[in-house]
């Protein structure tokens, strides 16, 4: 009993201290991201909580239930450590799952995956960052679970709460399924079909749970109204009706193209980590396909590692929309795999982890200035953009004084004839979801709001002898209200 008990000290000690190095290597990467001098633009929506119940209303229940506990609204620093604490305990986790036995594999892997850059793309929306890395978190020991202890049922109600958190979570279950199938060789009917009764089990349950709670909690109709419509905004399947089989084909295949390019590193902005993935991809497919092994099994490894490489960016197909590289949550695991993978199966991968620790903790470097530029420029165009929202205000506020105005409303208009507009936030997507009523409210600017269609209507003739902003004379006292010409062009 002393020597088991003795054992699982050691075990715990160990996996406290890798917890701890894991933490660190997050914390390197995305401490500026944390401590970034201003929010970003989609946090100033709900600061307060104000948009809490939209998580709910676009299936984030398990999310929104997690804001009604903890706290709802924005917390910059506080939701980045916590996710930081989720992150961790997930990779202490998944190197377990993946016989990551090496200390300079363990730590070459966690560097890759926090070092992938897709982590920082939800920690700007610190609203969300730390349920989205606990549904991660929940993610992975539903695999763990499902792969350790054979339990479909418990893996697939663990697994319906991830999807809960954020539904994109459920690409990393099975990225990271498909990923401890292929290293652990466990590959099967038996262990498919255990798969698909738990992935689909999962399902049901979280859309059970979804409609029953949207029955029990009462939704203003205006929010249901607006997520709905910003939903519709991340797919173009609703056109597709439309049109013959040619262009639907046509779609199809720019849409399916652009999933892969992703996969090649080409998102947002490039990612080296997700590009350079294809490396190990390529020489593990090479190796199941000269390995001596039935035709069958060589097919089902090589559709693994294609799953693990592909799935994590498959949403840009599946939804024929751009949803960002936010929902590309696998890809760091994805990447992460496939360099371990192939550096434990090649014949120099043991003689080449000094120069691999090195790579990985360039790749750490790398990261935390890349994630710092970034965040670092979203706080200069936040910043930008509300000390002219500031200025726009206080000059037609002076204007309304000039002109002994009492009771009026400064109206912000946008059109599209102005090639060079300086303000962030005229864009066409902001003003169709409101951005700046919310800003309004959430920066005092009491009296201002964007214009409606019957605005539009009104005041269409004296807007074509406006100039835009930031002429002064762009802002202009009408029949009682005080008026300002935008540009709705993108910069």
């Amino acid at each position: 009993m002393s020597v088991l008990l003795s054992c699982s000290e050691q075990k715990i000690r160990k996996d406290a201290c890798w917890y701890a190095t894991f933490m660190f290597l997050y914390l390197l990467v995305n401490l500026f991201v944390l401590m970034r001098p201003s929010p970003h633009w989609d946090e100033i929506l709900d600061w307060n909580g104000q948009a809490t119940d939209t998580y709910l209303v676009a299936g984030r229940w398990a999310g929104w239930m997690y804001r009604m506990v903890f706290g709802v609204g924005m917390f910059q620093v506080t939701s980045g450590l916590i996710a930081g604490v989720y992150v961790a305990l997930a990779l202490v986790i998944q190197t377990k799952l993946l016989q990551l036995d090496s200390p300079a594999f363990k730590f070459t892997y966690a560097a890759l995956y926090i070092g992938c850059n897709q982590i920082v793309t939800q920690l700007v929306y610190s609203f969300q960052s730390d349920t989205s890395m606990f549904g991660l978190l929940l993610a992975t020991v539903a695999v763990y679970v499902l792969v350790r202890f054979d339990k479909i049922i418990v893996s697939a109600l663990i697994l319906s709460v991830a999807l809960g958190m954020y539904q994109s979570i459920g690409l990393c279950y099975l990225v990271l399924w498909a990923a401890v199938v292929l290293v652990q060789k466990q590959l099967s009917l038996r262990s498919l079909i255990r798969f698909a009764l738990s992935a689909g089990l999962g399902i049901v349950v979280y859309f059970l749970v979804h409609k029953t709670i949207l029955l029990l909690v009462d939704i203003p109709q205006n929010m249901i109204d607006y997520v709905k419509n910003y939903q519709l905004t991340t797919t173009n399947w609703r056109y597709i009706p439309e049109y013959d089989w040619k262009f639907k084909l046509i779609a199809f295949a720019f849409y399916f193209r652009q999933s892969v390019m992703q996969a090649f590193g080409n998102g947002e902005t490039f990612n080296c980590v997700t590009a350079s993935a294809i490396i190990p991809f390529v020489v593990l497919v090479w190796r199941r396909i000269r390995e001596k092994a039935g035709f069958v099994l060589k097919l089902g490894n090589i559709v693994l590692l294609l799953v693990i490489w592909y799935a994590p960016f498959a949403l840009t197909f599946l939804l024929l929309g751009f949803p960002g590289d936010r929902v590309c949550m696998a890809a760091p695991l994805s990447a992460a795999f496939l360099w371990l993978l192939m550096l434990k199966e090649i014949p120099a991968g043991g003689k080449l982890a000094p120069v691999v620790l090195i790579v990985a903790l360039l790749v750490v470097v790398k990261a935390a200035y890349t994630n710092g530029i970034r965040a670092r420029q979203e706080a200069y165009e936040h910043d930008y953009a509300v000390k002219q929202l500031h200025e726009m205000y206080y000059h037609a506020r002076s204007v309304a004084a000039s002109s002994q105005l009492r009771q009026y409303e400064i109206i912000l208009m946008a059109d599209g004839e102005n090639t060079n507009p300086v303000f962030k936030f005229s864009a066409p997507e902001y003003f169709k979801s409101s951005v700046l009523d919310w800003y309004a409210s959430h920066y005092r600017l009491h009296g201002l709001r964007q214009a409606d269609e019957s605005d539009y209507t009104k005041y269409a003739d004296v807007m074509k002898t406006m100039p835009h902003w930031p002429d002064l004379n762009s802002i202009k006292q009408v029949d009682g209200d005080i008026i300002i010409r935008l540009s709705a062009e993108q910069e």
